[in-house]
């Protein structure tokens, strides 16, 4: 069961363009691993942080956060997510 499912209204690939210039201005573009549309990150071999999500047509989706930073990590992904997608949240 995915941990975050986020509703948007553009491609998948213009979310992930999106994604990657808002992890840029952040100073954060190294963080994610991408793979076509789908992303990781990995802190600590898993153990600080596991991450992994990918983007769809419709909605991007986070299907693994786990480690001690995880919960930290998944407020700050909705609050991004809520200032990109306001209202896009499913599950």
């Amino acid at each position: 069961m995915p941990k975050l499912r986020w509703k948007h209204d553009r491609s998948a690939s213009a979310v992930r363009t999106l994604l990657q210039a808002e992890l840029g201005k952040a100073n954060r573009d190294d963080t994610l691993a991408w793979d076509g549309d789908a992303f990781s990150a990995s802190v600590g071999w898993g153990t600080i942080l596991k991450l992994r999500g990918h983007i769809t047509e419709q909605e991007i989706v986070v299907d693994q956060c786990s480690g001690v930073a995880a919960g930290r990590v998944l407020s700050s992904v909705r609050a991004s997510l809520t200032n990109l997608f306001p209202g896009g949240e499913t599950a």
